[in-house]
């Protein structure tokens, strides 16, 4: 079997984990070679991210996502595309949609609740580095799109081949190493709304 895999990514984002001005760009491109040709599967990745200031405490963030799969068997591992990894939509967190090609775009509107405060938890300086915590706040307002193709649809994908979106409103609280606490209230295409609770950290 043979695997190749290339990646370039252009970082000019003010903060990785929560960001509120800057932009990324960065594609991925992956083929894996098998059973002598007689299995080939390809895949092209671009994601694409905008954020501004647009004026004290009011941010503007964009995020376009979309790749394509080539292969020449049917072959359900590599069909995954919204609901995994980072191609979320909101209000589709309990869902998963399989396809060759999609494309997503995300949209938020923030509002800085609280700007970062550093809280003390502890006086050790020996240890100064785990008792000071950094929290900041945000209101957000979502609205997403996204649409995914899928050639082999099966009865019960239904989610398959169609436009959707969803929109939601809620909360988010960025802290500790990085890691961002979010609670929404979501409806997406189906018009089903439900509260959604999520972490987000560098690990994940």
């Amino acid at each position: 079997m043979f695997n190749a895999a290339y990646t370039y990514s252009h970082e000019h984002r003010n903060y990785v984990a929560y960001p509120t001005k800057g932009y990324y760009a960065g594609t991925e491109v992956k083929s894996i070679v098998a059973n002598k040709m007689r299995f080939f599967y390809g895949s092209l990745n671009l994601k694409l991210q905008y954020y501004k200031e647009l004026s004290t405490r009011w941010f503007w963030g964009s995020r376009i996502n979309t790749g394509a799969t080539f292969k020449n068997h049917q072959a359900y591992l590599y069909d995954q595309n919204v609901g995994y990894e980072e191609k979320n939509i909101t209000g589709y967190d309990y869902y998963v949609i399989d396809g060759q090609q999609y494309a997503i775009l995300n949209n938020d509107l923030r509002f800085c609740i609280m700007p970062q405060r550093i809280v003390q938890i502890g006086s050790s300086k020996k240890l100064s580095q785990f008792t000071k915590i950094h929290l900041a706040l945000y209101a957000k307002l979502t609205y997403d799109m996204g649409y995914a193709h899928d050639r082999y649809r099966h009865p019960s994908n239904t989610l398959a081949n169609t436009y959707l979106w969803g929109s939601g409103i809620g909360i988010d609280l960025v802290t500790y190493y990085d890691i961002v606490l979010n609670c929404c209230y979501a409806v997406n295409s189906m018009y089903k709304g439900a509260f959604y609770f999520g972490i987000k950290a560098p690990i994940f």
